[in-house]
């Protein structure tokens, strides 16, 4: 039996070195932050550490490609509430930074420390015009660079699905994907007899969309999207392709969530890419001009020029609106989020922000200077109960807000082939950081904190490529 494993053993990597396509690589990141974003009080410094492996192996019409990763951050100065609870160290989400999925304090670390591991997983199988996709990662639906129709704020889930080039003119795709609804399933409890874990509630995501290209500058975007959850996993009648998902959530009895997004595209060499587009979560046609009405829209504006006033050099900007009754559910089971994240818009709910960036290069260095600003309102209990009753609206900000305002200025070069760093400074203005916490000290968080977040961040890649092509 022995021997048997050893000739396996032998045959599976020589499979893998004699096959002209694969590549390996392992990479090491490390970020240094002297007053971080990712913590609502000031002078918090962060030490982030990513050890990783990657792999991509690409065979006829099969593609696969891997990522693997240890992941360590270790902040300083930041006094936590609950010593006791393991949420107090997950880091703040207002942020366009990737979110945490489940994140530890493992044995080992001390309490100003967190770890975690992370698997990217992405298999495609093309045939002709028609592809097969398997993914552990975020999908990114959407335009611009914060989407908001699945934004990549939220952690990595598993979907799967398929795209088919239907014509040279319509790309359709279609996905099932499994989120984490972080409701406690008690029903599970005489399985899992933990103090520290329990099961949860299925939540789902089934989601289509279609391109249409009117012509080689203009682009019509359509999606749909539905959650739901409890004890169901793929829903049959929601892999009908082409099909709309909402009369069909009304014939299983009205019970998911359904959003249906729009958008259009148009690119010129003149004014560069423009876009816009429009999320619909719910819509009574009678109120749609009405002061209260039932019109719960997130939409987005924006575009990006290549070559603006210098060559090589790229302007991105754009604008996000969300209404605040939009992500939640009459059934809590069926929101728009994973992991506690939105999985549209990652300022969520009741938001809205404005971003604008500008990269160009001098030498071999490139240079970004960046604004943003991030404004959104607090919910309250009252607020989310009652947004299902006609012609019940809430004046936008009535019950307080945060807003933060960043000035970013970033320098990207390259040492060698295998090493990029990056230094810059975040000049953070966040007023009222403290309304949406509820496990920390209020005493210890300021109406206004100013951060100067210096930073650098290096990246190392050994690209141990296992066959010379």
């Amino acid at each position: 039996m022995e021997l048997l494993k050893n000739y396996i053993k032998f045959y599976f990597f020589s499979f893998l070195f004699a096959v002209n396509p694969l590549t390996y690589n392992i990479f090491l990141d490390y970020q240094y932050n002297n007053d971080s974003e990712l913590y609502r009080v000031d002078d918090v410094s962060l030490n982030y550490l990513k050890l990783g492996s990657q792999f991509d192996l690409s065979i006829d019409n099969l593609l696969i490609k891997g990522e693997f990763s240890y992941n360590l951050y270790a902040f300083s100065n930041y006094i936590p509430y609950n010593y006791n609870s393991a949420s107090w160290i997950k880091p703040d989400q207002f942020n366009s930074m990737n979110g945490f999925g489940k994140i530890e304090n493992s044995p080992g670390l001390d309490s100003s420390q967190f770890n975690y591991f992370e698997s990217l997983l992405s298999i495609h199988y093309k045939i002709n015009n028609f592809s097969i996709h398997s993914k552990l990662e975020s999908p990114g639906w959407g335009l611009g660079v914060s989407k908001i129709v699945i934004s990549d704020k939220v952690p990595p889930f598993f979907n799967l699905g398929y795209t088919w080039d239907v014509t040279n003119k319509i790309k359709y795709e279609h996905m099932y994907g499994k989120l984490v609804s972080l409701i406690d399933n008690h029903s599970l409890d005489s399985l899992y007899n933990l103090d520290y874990r329990t099961a949860e509630y299925n939540r789902n995501i089934m989601a289509h969309k279609l391109q249409y290209d009117f012509s080689n500058n203009f682009r019509l975007h359509l999606y749909e999207l539905v959650v739901y959850g409890g004890y169901r996993t793929i829903e049959p009648y929601y892999l009908l392709p082409f099909i709309p998902f909402l009369p069909i959530q009304t014939y299983l009895g009205d019970i998911d969530n359904d959003l249906i997004s729009i958008g259009f595209e148009y690119d010129s060499q003149k004014t560069g890419s423009i876009f816009f587009l429009l999320t619909v979560d719910e819509w009574s046609p009678p109120y749609t001009f009405e002061k209260e009405n039932k019109n719960w829209f997130v939409y987005q504006l924006g575009g990006q020029k290549e070559d603006f006033l210098l060559k090589e050099s790229l302007l991105r900007y754009e604008y996000v609106w969300s209404d605040y009754r939009v992500y939640q559910h009459r059934f809590s089971i069926n929101n728009y989020y994973s992991y506690g994240y939105p999985l549209g818009f990652w300022g969520g709910a009741h938001s809205e922000y404005i971003f604008i960036d500008y990269t160009f290069p001098i030498n071999k260095v490139k240079f970004t200077i960046g604004y943003e600003n991030s404004k959104r309102g607090h919910l309250t209990d009252e607020m989310l109960d009652n947004q299902y009753n006609d012609n019940n609206y809430v004046e936008r900000y009535s019950e307080g807000f945060e807003n933060k305002s960043i000035y970013r200025f970033n320098l990207n070069f390259n040492i060698s082939q295998k090493m990029n760093f990056n230094i810059g400074y975040n000049h953070i203005n966040w007023t009222n950081p403290s309304f949406v916490i509820d496990t920390i000290d209020y005493d210890l968080i300021e109406n206004l904190i100013i951060k100067d977040d210096y930073y650098i961040s290096m990246r190392y890649d050994l690209k141990n490529n296992l066959i010379n092509n």
